[in-house]
């Protein structure tokens, strides 16, 4: 067992790591961009050149594992590497094989056997776990030396990234000379796919890792380290501490001070306090990059049977969509990400920001919502809300007007509010649950209320919400509740079902339920930005998009119409204590 007068020798060392990753997140990349394109022939060319640069990374990789075995026996670590080469020898022989094919047929068989090379890497699963030297000193101040416990490297994945590479040029040169072949590829796509993607419903921790970047994610941890066991002054300082198991590294990334420390009180990080930084530094990490470009590579091939980008559609209808979602962290600094698309979801979403620091202090709220544009409402935990305005939105900089009090705050003894709504403009919804009265089962079932109430000074953060007004007396019980904007209400049932409804402020009426959907309830968090825009976000933290065409008026004339899903990139979403989509009108936050 390791203590911390040992030093480890990893074979993650053996060459220089960065640019050995590096150099095949290049390649692959290289591979992809070319192919996009619709230039394959370039791409071929650009495998062959980058099949030999690896070779030269592998050959330095044989002679540091050669020094190492004249000190301690790697006869395991050497038949692993010898299992890379002749992986890697297979990829030169049939990249050179298909610079010369012409046929359907001659492409169709390097593009198989490319596809069994790939499945047997994976399927090795000792090809993936290395030794490291382990130093330690011993009795009579010699040193120990020992090899460690075979675990999960990442060495094969620059090969296996040429492998999948040269399989999904192969495939689609195949369906270009002959597009009734793309069928038979289909099974191949997926299950490439899927060990090169993180699983919608994997969470570290809770679930083993499988897949490829599951592993890598698993083995790099931030975890908080405070600086002192009772705070200073109110505050507490923790490190945040990056374990790359992988690499064999510890280092502190950042170090953070959190201001609401009570005295006497333990320093005790809040949950997840790390988890932003861990997924950053996973995102940025080339291995899972690698990944991320294969995957993109094999979504495309399953969905459209190429790699070439597809010509720009042309909508008579269409127009820019924009929006933004803040985020609270959970040091409490308050984040915003801005995102650009339009309409039929054809532009890939930009997020013109990687989450800009606008705001601190926001941990402690209860609950957070959209109201009108740049104004957020902050609930908390005594009933009491707050005004806010983000004077910086558009610059998306930290300046804020209040907060000033538009609710008192109140005390519920036999009731409580499962979940606030924004209707946008001054508009709230509360999803209020109170105790059965009268004795036996009666007493054991709960009443759901929907209430209104609206604030007639939104824009100014001047006068108080109206008192509840009671819009449906036993409302159904739902998992989740969000906002659609312009008093749309959106609610999930336990068996997935999306329903619509629909306040009309004017009459005082509430239309629906009307079912517009199924399925949601693979999601862990689910919100809209307005506007038909509805997110969902998977228990890994990837987040899809969709668009409800008839999110405002609900489908009269027949079956609810989508477009998507998308996936919409950016970080991990589960990194955040809540997220407030801001949009229009505005938005739930999500819990």
């Amino acid at each position: 067992m390791a203590d911390d007068s040992d030093l480890f020798e990893t074979i993650a060392s053996a060459v220089p790591f960065g640019e050995y990753m590096a150099k095949g997140l290049e390649v692959v990349q290289g591979m992809y961009n070319f192919g996009r394109s619709g230039q394959g022939q370039q791409a071929i060319e650009q495998l062959q050149q980058q099949v030999q640069a690896i070779g030269a990374d592998l050959k330095n990789l044989s002679g540091k594992v050669d020094e190492l075995n004249a000190r301690v026996t790697q006869d395991e670590n050497l038949a692993r590497l010898r299992s890379i080469n002749g992986y890697h020898r297979d990829i030169e022989g049939l990249a050179f094989e298909l610079t010369h094919a012409t046929s359907a047929d001659e492409i169709a068989v390097i593009a198989k056997k490319a596809s069994l090379s790939a499945s047997s890497m994976t399927d090795d699963e000792d090809l993936w776990l290395w030794s490291d030297i382990l130093h330690h000193p011993s009795p009579g101040g010699t040193e120990g030396t020992e090899l460690t416990t075979p675990e999960f490297k990442v060495i094969p994945l620059p090969v296996y990234g040429l492998t999948v590479g040269l399989f999904s040029l192969a495939s689609s040169l195949h369906i270009a000379k002959e597009p009734s072949a793309a069928g038979g590829y289909l099974s191949t796509f997926q299950t490439l796919a899927d060990t090169v993607s993180v699983r919608p419903d994997w969470v570290d921790i809770e679930k083993p890792p499988k897949t490829l970047p599951e592993k890598i994610r698993a083995s790099i941890t931030v975890m908080p380290i405070a600086a002192t066991n009772y705070p200073t002054g109110g505050k507490c300082t923790y490190g945040l501490e990056c374990v790359n198991r992988i690499e064999r590294t510890a280092v502190i990334v950042r170090t953070m001070t959190l201001t609401d420390s009570p005295a006497g009180s333990m320093c005790e990080a809040p949950p997840n306090l790390g988890y932003a930084d861990e997924t950053r530094i996973e995102d940025e990490y080339a291995p899972i990059q690698l990944l991320a470009v294969l995957e993109e590579m094999l979504f495309r091939l399953r969905t459209s049977g190429t790699l070439a980008d597809p010509p720009r559609q042309d909508f008579p209808d269409i127009r820019a969509v924009t929006g933004a979602l803040y985020a609270v962290q959970p040091d409490g600094d308050l984040v915003m990400y801005s995102f650009n698309t339009d309409n039929h979801l054809s532009t890939p979403f930009d997020w013109h920001t990687s989450g800009t620091v606008v705001g601190t202090g926001w941990r402690n709220y209860i609950d957070i919502l959209s109201g009108y544009w740049n104004v957020l409402y902050a609930v908390q935990d005594d009933g009491a809300i707050l005004w806010y305005e983000h004077d910086g939105a558009a610059n998306e900089v930290n300046s804020w007007s209040g907060p000033k009090v538009v609710e008192a705050a109140t005390i519920q003894i036999d009731n409580w509010i499962d979940w606030r709504i924004s209707g946008g403009s001054g508009w709230m919804y509360q999803v209020r649950r109170s105790e059965g009265v009268g004795g036996g089962l009666k007493q054991a079932i709960p009443r759901i209320t929907l209430e209104s109430a609206y604030h007639a000074g939104y824009k100014t953060g001047e006068g108080s919400f109206s008192q509840p007004a009671t819009l449906a007396n036993q409302w159904s019980q739902y998992r989740i509740v969000f906002s659609g904007s312009n008093n749309v209400i959106f609610g999930i049932s336990d068996d997935g079902r999306l329903w619509w409804h629909r306040h009309d402020p004017v009459h005082g009426s509430l239309e629906g339920p009307v079912e517009v959907g199924s399925g949601w309830d693979i999601f862990r968090n689910v919100f809209s930005s307005g506007n038909g825009m509805i997110f969902g976000i998977y228990p890994n933290g990837t987040m899809m998009g969709y668009l409800l065409n008839e999110w405002e008026l609900g489908p009269h004339d027949g079956p609810a119409t989508w477009v998507g899903p998308v996936p919409v990139g950016g970080p991990n979403w589960n990194g955040f204590q809540r997220i407030i989509p801001r949009f229009d009108e505005g938005s739930i936050t999500v819990k």
